[in-house]
């Protein structure tokens, strides 16, 4: 199992942006603030295209707690390689059991150039 701190930032980072406490007087651990933006963007987005007649799809790249309400999610760009079609197919089973069951991957792969048999195994 790889080190939570490799490619994120550090559990003891302080957010800066939109997560200022006003209770404490202080700025919020970047950790308890990060899923909330993903999920008040959609939020908001759904709300304000909900003012028409018609049902909104909005297709997220981030995800929360509760954003399947909101939003689907798309796994974001991916490599035209076998282990990314591996790992694209376990992301979506586990976000279905996550309670999003809307859900997608970049078919055939985004970066490189797919082969016909690996695009054949991904459809």
């Amino acid at each position: 199992m790889r080190d939570l701190e490799v490619q994120a930032l550090g559990l003891d980072t302080i957010n800066t942006g939109l997560a200022y406490d006003n209770s404490s007087n202080q700025y919020r651990n970047h950790l308890d603030a990060r899923s909330l933006y993903a999920l008040k963007q959609s939020q908001a987005t759904y709300d304000y295209l909900k003012q028409g007649d018609k049902r909104p799809f909005i297709l997220s790249r981030s995800s929360a707690p509760g954003i399947q309400k909101w939003a689907f999610h798309w796994l974001a760009d991916n490599w035209s390689k076998e282990e990314w079609l591996s790992t694209s197919v376990d992301s979506l089973y586990q976000f279905n059991l996550f309670g999003l069951p809307m859900m997608g991957s970049d078919i055939c792969g985004f970066n490189l150039e797919a082969s016909p048999e690996l695009c054949t195994r991904w459809h």
